[in-house]
């Protein structure tokens, strides 16, 4: 998931650590950009804080999750395996992100039914506070702080999903997204559509299409923005072992953005295409430990989860250059 480009689109001058920082001038004008300024440039970044991913199993995996998606986390990974869930769950995750420069929290509430369909309520906040704002540079060329502003963004994500046959899930998300930036806001909706299948038992398949209608975006300026459709399609195998009662899992999938962006590339007006690979492993013992290692993009990622039986906790870590991640996420099936 794009971890670059969001904090490069909305954190003004923010200073990473004593070797890393963001130029204060090139952020603002970004930021400008997204709001006023040339479409083409603004629509690259539309929304871009959904693509963060959430829940520590998946992120610990690598964010590899579209065909396992067996928890809360499925609303942003693939809704069709919320049709999975055999139990009522409430999912819960907090996250400090490029050293504790962005926060983000996300819950959901997931309702399966007897009739193989599931329902979803799902809510995910991300903010960053105190940006310095600059428009001008002293006489030594350094920018000068004319004051500071938040960056907030939500969405709210309804769900529904159906296993259709013993083998085969689909599911849908229709949400909302409202971002408050500085003095400025948005309000946009969209549609995501997933699907999942079983092939034997210990094969599956996932896909994922994002915004599929393109999500809408307006700003209070006048401006409407779009966030264009994307997919992301995996596979997952997991097999059973003898070492600890164990199982282990064994996951990849594919991000494609459909106009040509990739989203490691964060400053680029132009197009430019190209995809993103994910990896991750989660080896399981004795049903209640799990360790989890992946690859996001060039970033190691590694985790760990713990059951006890109605509930689990989880934790993921996330190398990056602009700082590690630490995600921790629970979840209490009822």
């Amino acid at each position: 998931m794009a971890q670059t480009s969001y904090l490069q689109k909305s954190g003004l001058g923010i200073m990473i650590n004593h070797a890393q920082k963001i130029n204060l001038i090139l952020l603002n004008i970004s930021l400008l950009c997204v709001l006023w300024l040339k479409p083409a440039v603004a629509q690259k970044y539309t929304a871009e804080f959904l693509s963060i991913g959430v829940g520590a199993k998946a992120l610990g995996m690598g964010g590899a999750y579209v065909a396992i998606a067996n928890d809360g986390s499925a609303v942003f990974w693939n809704p069709a395996g919320l049709a999975q869930l055999p139990k009522r769950e409430i999912s819960l995750m907090h996250s400090s992100r490029f050293s504790g420069l962005v926060h983000a929290n996300f819950v959901s509430l997931v309702l399966p039914d007897k009739n193989q369909n599931a329902f979803g309520l799902s809510y995910l906040r991300i903010g960053i506070e105190d940006i310095p704002k600059s428009t001008k540079l002293d006489q030594n060329d350094r920018p000068i702080i004319e004051g500071y502003f938040n960056d907030t963004e939500h969405a709210v994500l309804f769900s529904f999903a159906r296993q259709s046959t013993a083998d085969f899930y689909f599911g849908a998300n229709l949400k909302t997204i409202h971002q408050v930036i500085g003095d400025h806001s948005s309000l946009g909706f969209g549609l995501d559509f997933g699907a999942l299948y079983k092939y034997a038992e210990h094969l599956k398949f996932g896909i994922m299409l994002q915004d599929l209608t393109g999500t809408y975006v307006f700003w209070d300026t006048g401006k409407r923005d779009i966030r264009y459709p994307a997919l992301q399609w995996g596979v997952a195998i997991g097999y059973p072992v003898r070492l600890l009662a164990g199982k282990i899992t064994v996951a990849a999938s594919q991000n494609i953005r459909f106009e040509g962006k990739n989203v490691e590339d964060a400053f680029a007006i132009g197009e430019i295409a190209g995809s993103d690979f994910l990896f991750g492993a989660e080896y399981i013992l004795m049903n209640s430990v799990a360790l989890r290692v992946g690859v996001e993009r060039s970033f190691l990622t590694a985790g760990a989860g713990f059951s006890f039986g109605f509930f689990e906790i989880d934790y993921a870590y996330v190398s990056h250059d602009l700082g590690n991640s630490h995600r921790i996420s629970g979840r209490i099936m009822f």
